[in-house]
């Protein structure tokens, strides 16, 4: 992904081949960058979010990174995105863990008809559990996450 970095008259050729962990890390800047196109470069913006949209097709848990992209990026990255089909089956359980209980040793097993992924692992999360809540006004959490018996 050093097209980003660097430079590139092949950022997009980049962009459909590249790993899809390498995209899931530099989408925030992704977007941006997308967001902020001039207007006499739209077509390659409309490229480039046709081609986040087909990764997001081949990859669920890309799709749940372009998801909380959206909820959680500004205004012109939700209208830069906002096409794309995504589920919110990850923020509807984040939201049980932070608003329900926030103790150390709270579980949430994850219903099997829920996809929960990995941010940056392709693989489903079948449990996560708070393994520590910090003292500040925010209480922010360390969570750890299970995909079978072990907790990571």
């Amino acid at each position: 992904m050093e097209c980003f970095i660097n430079g590139s008259e092949n950022v997009l050729d980049e962009l459909a081949t590249v790993n899809i962990r390498s995209v899931s890390i530099l989408l925030p800047v992704i977007c941006n960058q997308l967001a902020s196109t001039p207007l006499w470069l739209e077509h390659y913006k409309r490229k480039g979010v046709s081609i986040l949209e087909k990764r997001a097709k081949e990859s669920k848990s890309f799709a749940q990174t372009i998801h909380f992209m959206k909820v959680s990026g500004s205004p012109e990255v939700y209208n830069l995105l906002c096409k794309i089909p995504t589920k919110d089956d990850a923020i509807q359980v984040f939201q049980e863990l932070f608003t329900e209980r926030r103790e150390k040793g709270y579980e949430i097993e994850i219903p099997v008809h829920k996809e929960v992924f990995h941010p940056f692992k392709d693989i489903k999360i079948q449990k996560l559990r708070v393994e520590k809540v910090f003292n500040s006004n925010a209480r922010p959490l360390l969570v750890s996450y299970s995909v079978g018996k072990r907790y990571r």
